[in-house]
């Protein structure tokens, strides 16, 4: 930077300094630091600090940037100057002190000059000198003597000696004028002194002489006046020229001319010298350089400049500010969210409920700030409210009834109000449907109550012994386990006035709330032993809080919806459980001859109790209840989880059947089970389904049974201890036989009659009763679990259920299922069951369990660490075919079906889709027409869509036979021939014969034709004939305005036909085709109906059930021949073509 840019430099440092400024002026609005710690109390007092701090900053001005660049400039060379100043100064001086010399020699060539004239005329001078010395004198003596002075005066051209004699000749005149006058006295007086003494002596002296010569004094004084006198007017001239010369004389005119001549003074030389140095220092004046800044900077482009900066120094102070504003806009929003978070959080009295079975006595009194809740400890105690039943005591109890009410889980108090005076009038709003078992009112019998109350302390004092409620509570709900109960008891009115007379009340008062039995009372006085409290309540800070019909409406509700929904913490299946009961090392290790162990979870949420129970020969079936949301499903898991990490697939194999479609499908995946031991697994809601599952089992119990037969014993258990040693010689590998475990999952949807017929459920029932009773010799077990008991098994089928187990439900389920009441009384959602191994018949059977509960992604590490396991060792893993109800089958699996088995190709075998039974057969549902007499097919569908999949797959397995195989299509509806594009399929020269409008009588004449043709050349090479009437309800003289005749010639052709290797496949969506056509097929299907269509065609209305296609869900079709059905998913198939739409 260069002085040429002065004015910039200038500017840009004052720009700095204006920056620093406005930053330093907003620094007084910086945020104060501050992290929240939890205390809203101080994040209140915070964010009304920022909020003030932001209305001040809001009314800040960012100061306006004043600069005077000339000013700045002339300041910028004050030093410069204050440096010439003293320099001038100093030259100044320099030259002023050469000019006092200068003057000062000049002075004193002036001063002797005139020393020298005064010299000259001073004889003179001091003679007048001496004549003004008596100029008083002689004016007194010519008073006097009455001499008057002359008019005449000295003539101011008189000469130097003139008046030099002038003088000569006064001079003694004056002198013996003075000598006369005071000659005598001053003789006289001259003794006094200065001497106060001897002055003092003196005058009296002189004054006793002058006494004592006064007479000779006064003539002697006379005499001297008369002489004086007479010489004073004798020289009267005289005295009068002294008169007249003693008046100021100018003694210069008497220095002889030209003889004292002063000086002249000459400063010429110095005047030159003087001004060449001070015009040399001149041009190091500041002020040309300032005037030499101040032009530049007055220029266009300075001034310019500094505006421009000006302006960007300005505006950047207002984003200083404005950033300010925005950071501090921030944290007061950050600070304010915050706030109204933490305060949210605080929730409104009565909404918030401890989930805890530990109570929190810590209670809420008042509000500080209108917002912070004041809090009391109030300990687990009893409390005495001294004073009467009034609204002040009241408004009291009430807050804190709702304090309780809110401060322990809230199954896990029991309040009983005791109002014999006012029936609990005051408590009635706390009193709802739900809440009715946990909150009663007594207002009779005091002793009964107090009787009641003594037991509960007594109930609780034997499991908690010498610990607090609280202690055990918070110990238990640790551990998973079994709380206890806390017991409120209000007393209101009744108590009497000789309360304190009831001993083991009194008693009771001293220790009972420790063990969880609370007591409440309202008495006129204090009492020994519970806290005393005196409404209204005292708080430190902030303001009580009162009760009102709102506060009560909002505990009410949060109490509702905590029953319905809070939740116990779970027992965790793997971590607490699986790992810890069943470490890693013992997997698949237990052999499945005598039993299966049966994993529940903790009996009493105790870790020392996890029991067991079994699938053995005594206890051979489990039945397991429990309401919806009970966690039957969580049971099942964990149950089922257990067992398959206990025994390898090769000791227990598993069926399992969801009845629901709810839970199994998240053990499968593409298709098949997920579960190493499942040999099956579907979730249906199918009875037929079922049924086959139990017709299995029944072939596979007797499978079993020929094979103990063949070892001779009469059970498997038997078998495999006597036989099942791989070391024996001869040992087969038969004799080793895995139990098998059938789980079906809400097993009453088998006896829902709105879904299964009634001639399927009582063959399910059937078959029940015969596994249940023989099926234990086999090995075979039934775990059936259910929502509902009701209209599902008889008692003497329920019997043979020795194992039960029953989650929270109602009492009557309770009973049903474990024969008492004891899971109608399971307070929890979740999480717990009661079991009973002798079928309900003991109560003392009874047993409690915490059961574990396994999120999906803990089963699903089981699962996959299973399956590496059996990959890892080798061992066997089923792989079950998961049958999905609800999962439809396309046209991939028909191509599937044909390449997987090459038989399918034969010409008169149709494929046409998924069993919806279970079947050791693998291939999907197929049937096959025979060279016969009515071997034709008819198809009937209420739904297009079932009707275009049907028709559909009946084309695609013709196309299928190759040259084996040929179709000829009659078509009466537009809509499906456009839709399924049938003339693609039609052979050459035979379009006309599609058309709905070709006449009844040509397609006769064609047949005929036909018949002809195949009976004349033969049919031993010829390829199988398809004939497809589709939607021949609609065929006149067949269907429509019938003729008997066309009637008739068309079922002898049909007949003529059959007989050819021409085969007639039927298709109608509405009512049907004449029963004469019905007749002459022996194969019938039919999809989605009507009752009467489904009827003339199965001879049952169970497709009238069927579901109505939906996106890519399973439909489905029943096939009949003779008295045979089965029933099977249809293909899906996905049309090119769509009709126009009739409606916009």
């Amino acid at each position: 930077m260069t002085s040429d840019d002065l004015y910039k430099v200038l500017t840009d440092a004052k720009s700095i300094k204006y920056l620093d400024y406005v930053r330093t002026d907003l620094a007084r609005y910086a945020i104060p630091e501050y992290e929240y710690s939890g205390n809203l109390k101080e994040l209140i007092v915070y964010k009304e600090r920022l909020l003030n701090l932001q209305k001040d900053i809001r009314n800040y001005v960012v100061p306006t940037l004043e600069f005077n660049v000339a000013q700045a400039i002339t300041e910028h060379f004050s030093a410069e100057g204050l440096d010439y100043a003293r320099r001038k100064a100093a030259l100044e001086d320099e030259i002023k002190a050469e000019y006092n010399e200068l003057e000062s020699a000049y002075k004193e060539e002036c001063e002797a000059v005139e020393r020298d004239a005064q010299a000259s005329v001073a004889p003179i001078k001091q003679k007048h000198d001496a004549l003004l010395s008596y100029k008083d004198k002689l004016r007194n003596a010519m008073e006097h003597y009455g001499i008057t002075p002359t008019d005449t005066s000295i003539s101011s051209n008189i000469s130097r000696e003139e008046f030099e004699a002038l003088l000569d000749t006064a001079l003694p005149v004056c002198a013996k004028v003075d000598g006369r006058f005071n000659g005598l006295l001053q003789k006289v007086l001259s003794p006094l002194t200065d001497e106060v003494l001897v002055a003092s002596l003196y005058l009296t002296l002189l004054l006793l002489v002058s006494w004592l010569l006064l007479p000779f004094l006064g003539v002697l004084y006379l005499a001297a006046m008369y002489v004086n006198t007479r010489t004073m007017y004798h020289q009267m001239d005289s005295l009068r020229i002294a008169e007249s010369l003693m008046h100021t004389v100018d003694f210069n005119k008497y220095i002889p001319e030209g003889e004292y001549v002063k000086p002249v003074l000459n400063t010429s030389e110095l005047d030159v010298t003087a001004k060449e140095r001070l015009d040399q220092l001149a041009s190091d004046d500041p002020k040309l350089k300032i005037e030499a800044e101040c032009s530049k900077f007055k220029t266009t482009e300075g001034l310019a400049y500094v505006s421009r900066v000006i302006e960007e120094v300005q505006n950047a102070a207002h984003e200083m500010y404005n950033e300010a504003c925005a950071e501090l806009d921030k944290k007061v929003t950050e600070i304010v969210d915050l706030t109204e978070e933490e305060c949210k959080k605080i929730k409104r009295f009565g909404e918030y409920m401890n989930s805890s079975t530990v109570m929190d006595t810590k209670y809420l009194i008042g509000y500080d700030k209108g917002t912070i809740p004041v809090y009391r400890d109030f300990g687990l105690t009893n409390i005495n409210y001294v004073g009467t039943y009034g609204d002040t005591l009241l408004d009291t109890l009430k807050v804190m009834f709702v304090n309780a009410f809110m401060s322990v889980r809230a199954n896990s108090l029991e309040v009983t109000i005791f109002d014999e005076e006012y029936l609990g009038q005051a408590f009635s709003e706390f009193i709802t449907a739900k809440s009715a078992p946990y909150v009663t009112i007594e207002s009779k019998d005091f002793n009964k109550v107090q009787d009641t109350m003594f037991k509960h302390a007594s109930e609780n004092i034997l499991s908690i012994k010498t610990q607090t409620i609280s202690e055990f509570n918070k110990t238990s709900e640790e551990l998973g386990m079994v709380t206890r109960t806390y017991y409120l008891y209000i007393f209101l009115t009744g108590l009497g006035d000789k309360l304190e007379e009831n001993k083991p009340f009194m008693e009771f008062l001293k220790y009972s709330a420790t063990q969880g039995v609370i007591v409440w009372t309202v008495y006129a006085k204090q009492l020994t032993g519970p806290l005393n409290v005196k409404p209204p309540l005292e708080i430190d800070e902030g303001e009580l809080v009162h009760y009102d019909f709102g506060l009560g409406a909002r505990a009410v509700a949060t109490y509702e919806y905590a029953l319905e929904n809070n939740k116990q913490k779970a027992l965790d299946y793997r971590k607490a459980f699986l790992l810890k009961y069943l470490p890693e090392d013992t997997w698949w290790t237990k052999s499945s001859t005598k039993q299966i162990n049966i994993h529940l979870g903790l009996v009493d949420g105790d870790p020392s109790k996890a029991y067991l129970h079994y699938f053995d020969d005594k206890n051979v079936h489990f039945l397991l209840g429990g309401a919806t949301g009970a966690g039957k499903s969580v049971a099942i898991d964990c149950t089922l989880q257990t067992m398959i990490h206990e025994y390898a697939p090769d000791e227990l194999q598993l069926v399992y059947i969801d009845m629901k479609n709810a839970e199994v499908a998240k053990y499968t995946k593409d298709g098949y089970s997920l579960i190493p031991h499942a040999i099956i697994v579907a979730g249906t809601t199918d009875g037929e389904y079922c049924l086959s599952i139990f017709d299995w089992a029944l072939e596979e119990m007797l499978r079993r049974m020929t094979i103990c037969r063949k070892y001779g014993v009469q059970k498997v258990e038997d078998l495999r201890k006597k036989f099942d040693d791989s070391s024996r010689e001869g040992y087969d590998l038969e004799v080793h036989i895995p139990r098998i475990v059938i789980l079906i999952d809400e097993f009453q949807v088998m006896f829902d009659t709105s879904r299964i017929p009634s001639k399927i459920i009582t063959k399910i029932d059937g078959r029940i009763t015969s596994l249940v009773k023989l099926a234990r010799a086999a090995s075979i077990h039934l775990w059936f679990t259910s929502q509902e008991m009701s209209g599902t098994l008889s008692k003497n089928v329920l019997d043979n259920f020795s194992m039960r187990g029953a989650l929270r439900c109602t009492k009557e389920i309770s009973s049903t299922l474990i024969g008492n009441e004891a899971s109608g009384t399971i307070k929890e959602k979740v999480g717990w069951m009661y079991s009973n191994d002798s079928a309900g018949q003991d109560k003392n059977a009874n047993k409690l369990w915490r059961v574990p509960f396994a999120p999906i992604d803990d089963l699903m590490q089981g699962i996959n660490e299973l399956q590496e396991k059996a990959k890892k060792e080798n061992r066997l893993v089923l792989r079950a075919k998961f049958f999905d109800e609800k999962q439809g089958r396309t046209v991939k699996d028909f191509e599937q079906a044909y390449a997987d088995l090459e038989a399918f190709k034969e010409p008169h075998f149709f494929v046409m889709g998924e069993r919806t039974v279970y079947s050791t057969k693998t291939t999907p549902f197929n049937f096959r027409l025979a060279e016969d007499d009515k071997e034709n097919i008819i198809i009937g569908a209420f739904e297009r869509q079932d009707t275009m999949d049907l028709i559909a797959t009946m084309i695609d397995n013709i196309n299928k036979k190759g040259e084996e195989a040929s179709m000829l299509i009659s078509c009466c509806d537009k809509d499906t021939s456009y839709l399924l594009n049938l003339e693609q399929y039609q052979p050459e020269g035979w379009e006309d014969f599609l058309k709905p409008s070709y006449p009844t009588e040509e397609i006769l004449l064609d047949l005929t034709e036909i018949a002809e043709a195949r009976e004349e050349d033969g049919v031993e090479d010829a390829p199988v004939l398809y004939i497809f009437c589709l939607l021949w309800e609609k065929r006149e003289g067949i269907s429509v305005d019938e003729k008997y005749k066309q009637q008739e010639e068309f079922q002898k052709l049909v007949a003529r036909l059959n007989a050819v290797k021409v085969h007639f496949i039927f298709v109608s969506r509405s009512k049907g085709l004449p029963g004469g056509v019905v007749s002459l097929c022996n194969h019938k299907i039919c999809a989605k109906a009507d009752e009467k269509l489904a009827l003339q065609l199965t001879g049952d209305t169970v497709p009238f059930k069927f579901p109505s296609p939906n996106a890519d869900e399973a439909c489905f079709a029943l096939y009949c021949y003779g008295s045979d059905s089965s029933k099977f998913k249809i293909y899906r198939h996905t049309l090119e073509r769509k009709l126009e739409a009739r409606e916009l």
